[in-house]
């Protein structure tokens, strides 16, 4: 709206209910700075208009609230209280545009865009909207009045219904209107840029990137404005995010690794095996079959992370046999390894999978060397495990 003159007596832009305490609610102008008024009890802003100029007001009621009442101008409030009188609004007179209920009080300038909500709109939505027409009205817009009928300052005899482009259809009566001439009448009225509204939910664990290229590091509901020059139909968004990082700490207990993230996909990996998964491994704890480096791969809500590696071992033994004593090859092998021992006296070997388990039963050598068969074992990793009077060694083989 715009004023055309400052004026010491109320000025209503819009007026809903009757006279007695608590049943108005009114939106005006009182020596030039906007008011918001329930019967009996009233905010305002103290920084007085500039006549001539256009402006954006909103007012807002939320019973539960505190404050309850709220006063915006051009999206910034302005001012905010509670009613001391019960707020209890009459449907008697409908919502009147330019004056109030009892016939007095008229308006002097020029309203444009009226909009009436089934919800108390926030400071940011406010904000995003203003001066902003919508392509598709959402549901909470009960009352939309875009005033952009008839012809600006010329004849509109005809023109006497103010549209409602909400979904409620309650067309407006114009008044005493002359309809003809820069008063009076359907008049040039201020640019509302045509926008359309969205709303997402967004759940990630790394800061989120939305379509206009803004990065948000942090949960929260964020309002963009994206412009299409192609279309004329602007997007107003509505993001709801929430950013859960993925927890990757892994705490070890004797030989059983644990992730401490409840609710993810685990899959355990091989760190000194190129980060393979280890078949069978996806459980929250993890005990391995032989010594090597673990870590975890955690997938939830779209996201994937992977621990560090942590390195066990001794698994499975009493004492280590030197590393120079026992050579297994050809690593990696299409179907048999050559297992051998240095210095004298028998041994056992056997042949277990990722997970520990026998999947080739021990046998006594009293050789030097023997070899092991896996042609009819299927690809992977397995281990080759020796034993010679009460100490081991575990050798990986991959199996082609």
């Amino acid at each position: 709206m715009k004023q055309d003159a400052v004026s010491a007596q109320q000025r209503v832009v819009l007026d809903w209910g009757e006279m007695p305490n608590g049943n108005r609610f009114t939106l005006n102008i009182i020596n030039a700075l906007p008011r918001i008024e329930v019967g009996g009890y009233g905010i305002s802003s103290t920084t007085p208009m500039v006549m001539g100029a256009w402006y954006h007001l909103a007012a807002t009621f939320n019973s539960t609230a505190n404050p309850k009442l709220k006063l915006y101008v051009n999206g910034a409030m302005v001012a905010s209280g509670n009613p001391t009188q019960t707020v209890n609004t009459s449907n008697m007179n409908g919502i009147i545009v330019g004056r109030r209920n009892d016939m007095i009080n008229h308006f002097n300038g020029t309203i444009d865009d009226v909009r009436v909500w089934n919800v108390a709109r926030s400071a940011a939505e406010i904000n995003a909207y203003k001066g902003r027409s919508f392509c598709v009205p959402p549901a909470s817009l009960v009352a939309y009045y875009k005033c952009d009928q008839g012809l600006a300052g010329g004849f509109n005899g005809g023109v006497v219904t103010l549209n409602d482009a909400s979904a409620s259809a309650n067309a407006g009566t114009l008044y005493s209107f002359t309809l003809s001439g820069n008063t009076s009448n359907w008049v040039a009225g201020q640019v509302i840029q045509t926008t359309v509204s969205t709303t997402s939910n967004v759940s990630t664990c790394d800061p989120y990137t939305s379509p206009s290229g803004t990065t948000y590091a942090t949960s929260g509901t964020y309002i963009e404005n994206l412009i299409s020059a192609s279309t004329g139909c602007d997007s107003i968004s509505t993001i709801n995010v929430t950013i859960a990082p993925i927890d990757t700490t892994v705490t070890a207990s004797g030989y059983t690794l644990t992730a401490q993230m409840i609710g993810a996909q685990y899959q355990w990996l091989d760190c000194d095996n190129g980060y393979s998964p280890i078949p069978g491994s996806i459980g929250q704890n993890f005990t391995p079959g032989y010594s090597s480096s673990y870590a975890v791969r955690l997938t939830t809500t779209g996201c994937v992370d992977t621990s560090g590696c942590w390195t066990i071992t001794g698994v499975g033994l009493n004492e280590q046999l030197p590393t120079d004593a026992v050579t297994v090859g050809p690593n990696p092998t299409d179907g048999s390894v050559a297992v051998r021992v240095a210095g004298f006296g028998s041994w056992t070997m056997r042949m277990l999978d990722a997970q520990g388990r026998e999947v080739v039963a021990a046998r006594r050598v009293h050789e030097a060397s023997s070899t092991m068969d896996l042609s009819t074992l299927p690809a992977g990793m397995y281990v080759v495990e020796v034993e010679r009077n009460g100490a081991r060694s575990r050798h990986r083989v991959v199996r082609r």
